[in-house]
């Protein structure tokens, strides 16, 4: 039988937050290019014995720069629309910033049963090395699956459920490879309100159930000019 003792110190992030200020314009009626920025907050909490810290961190996380097309819209087939996108700008910490170092491509395609829709997005997230704290860092390439199931309640309310599944290579620090292969799932649930033909207000949740990130739980607001 083995015993383990609990550390002497210990710490867990007590509250993580984020915002996301995003922009879309149509070049053309099947062409839609767009823009996201991403900032983060982070309140950590640290026991050592009976002292506890607090350690508090606001950072802008990412700013991203993309087009998406539609190629095929629904018809005798599910509609396909396929999505490129390069981060410009990322924040590895509270001082340095990379640019151009990662990138994404994917897909979205979907069919409408009234009134139900089923889509699946899936994607490839590649990213290159950077200098961190005087480290070669290489983060490990992402994978991501995401099928999905939307209802429409009636003609403002709009219920939806869906999976995520994301698998992630190993990281390289000065070359060789660290950590290891992971792979998560995560539940989704999101419900949408059409205030008006302008307006939508949209809450999501996502719920970790492998993997060790928890859940996430987002609002976002969307204004149609």
């Amino acid at each position: 039988m083995k015993f383990a003792c609990a550390p002497r110190r210990t710490s867990c992030p007590t509250g993580v937050s984020g915002a996301t200020f995003g922009a879309r314009y149509g070049i053309t009626a099947k062409t839609e290019s767009y823009s996201r920025l991403t900032a983060l907050a982070e309140d950590i909490r640290t026991q050592d014995r009976t002292e506890t810290d607090n350690i508090s961190s606001q950072l802008w996380h990412e700013f991203v720069l993309g087009i998406n097309h539609q190629f095929s819209e629904e018809n005798d087939t599910p509609a396909f629309l396929g999505f490129a996108e390069i981060s410009a700008i990322e924040n590895t910490d509270t001082s340095h910033c990379v640019y151009g170092k990662s990138g994404q491509i994917g897909f979205t395609t979907y069919r409408s049963i009234d009134p139900v829709v089923l889509a699946l997005t899936a994607g490839y997230r590649y990213a290159g090395g950077r200098n961190v704290d005087g480290q070669k860092i290489d983060p490990g390439d992402l994978l991501f699956i995401n099928p999905s199931l939307g209802f429409a309640i009636n003609n403002k309310v709009t219920v939806s459920g869906g999976a995520l599944f994301r698998f992630r290579g190993k990281d390289k620090v000065a070359g060789d490879h660290a950590g290891m292969r992971t792979s998560q799932t995560d539940l989704g649930f999101g419900l949408g309100y059409a205030v008006s033909k302008y307006l939508t207000l949209h809450f999501n949740i996502l719920e970790d159930i492998s993997g060790d990130t928890g859940a996430q739980t987002g609002f976002n607001l969307i204004y149609k000019m």
